[in-house]
């Protein structure tokens, strides 16, 4: 019978042949300087491997909307916890994050989600207006992290998930909420016209429009979430 060391140690070879990693170096540059880590990635398909796998690398934490389903809730936070990690409600709020930041603790952020107008601004993306709440830049700031965005997709080829790290954002591109919705939203966009199939196309992102806008979702549907 496996102990617990062992059976954890088993999931992390499992990881690191089921996900490979690139652009670890942009990581070990940020442990060099004590830094924590905003890692921005979008609603791919498998977005828990790459919470997995940084992990593995790093202390990590993130936050998730509760389902409505009770089982799915359990076993999602089963298997993001596995390895270590830390799974916050959204209503525990920025200064959670915060505080686990500065505990160097890194945070998996998925920034292209809409989550209303109250908190949000509107930035350009395919070329229409889209609700982005702008908070990397303030947790960064509050915490001297590192933003780096990330990309993750399955490889047909090598039976892979395929995690990749880019260069830092820089900081001093995000100086007003707009500026920093717009280079968020850009960089998820050249992120999904990379791999169009690995993202989760039914998400309602766009659901917030400007005032006067038509919507793009049919109430029927909306009513249904």
């Amino acid at each position: 019978m496996f102990s617990q060391t062992r059976l954890l140690l088993s999931c992390n070879e499992k990881l690191l042949t089921d996900v490979s990693l690139t652009g670890s170096e942009y990581v070990q540059q940020s442990i060099i300087a004590n830094k924590p880590i905003i890692f921005v990635l979008p609603h791919d398909w498998g977005i828990d491997y790459a919470g997995l796998r940084l992990n593995a690398e790093i202390p990590m934490v993130s936050m998730a909307k509760p389902h409505k389903n009770p089982i799915y809730n359990w076993l999602a936070a089963k298997i993001r916890t596995s390895n270590g990690g830390k799974i916050y409600k959204r209503e525990a709020g920025l200064r959670s994050i915060i505080s686990e930041l500065k505990q160097n603790k890194s945070f998996l952020y998925l920034p292209d989600e809409d989550l209303g107008e109250k908190h949000s601004v509107f930035a350009q993306f395919f070329s229409t207006p889209k609700a982005t709440l702008p908070v990397v830049a303030r947790l960064a700031r509050a915490s001297n992290a590192t933003v780096i965005p990330v990309s993750l997709g399955y490889c047909d080829q090598s039976h892979q998930y395929k995690l990749n790290l880019f260069a830092p954002l820089e900081l001093s591109d995000m100086t007003c909420k707009e500026d920093e919705a717009q280079v968020l939203n850009q960089v998820i966009e050249k992120i999904i016209r990379a791999s169009p199939e690995q993202y989760m196309w039914f998400l309602r992102i766009l659901k917030t429009r400007p005032d006067g806008k038509k919507g793009f979702y049919k109430r029927e549907v909306k009513n249904q979430r």
